[in-house]
């Protein structure tokens, strides 16, 4: 129960506030941020349909994503909490993981502000 330990927790996934915010297991998160890495329909289509064959990107499901970013990058403000978004449509792989480790480093900032490790880690004891 490694969100019991208060230690910071990042998880990834396709998930939006409604999903996670009225779970009765939500009350041991003192806080969740949610930001989404979104991109135009046309190079996240391009995107997807270069993904092996293994992670099952059909066309169907393509449609399908591709649905569900247009209405995030409408609505994400309007979620309780709002989401951040990113654009990765012309970012840099490199780029793009710099800018989300960044904005979980600052989030982990705002709520230790002035503490030398506000994630909970001294240097190196906390990465593989």
């Amino acid at each position: 129960m490694i969100h019991q330990s208060g230690r910071p927790v990042v998880l990834c996934g396709t998930v939006v506030p409604p999903e996670l915010e009225t779970l009765p297991e939500r009350v041991f998160f003192a806080d969740i941020r949610y930001l989404a890495l979104t991109a135009e329909s046309d190079v996240l289509a391009r995107r997807l349909r270069a993904r092996p064959a293994w992670r099952g990107w059909d066309e169907p499901r393509i449609a399908e994503m591709l649905e569900f970013n247009d209405w995030l990058r409408a609505e994400a403000h309007t979620l309780a909490p709002p989401v951040d978004l990113f654009d990765t449509t012309a970012v840099p792989l490199t780029e793009a993981v710099d800018r989300a480790e960044d904005w979980v480093r600052r989030g982990l900032e705002d709520h230790h502000p002035g503490s030398d490790h506000p994630d909970g880690c001294e240097p190196g004891a906390c990465r593989s």
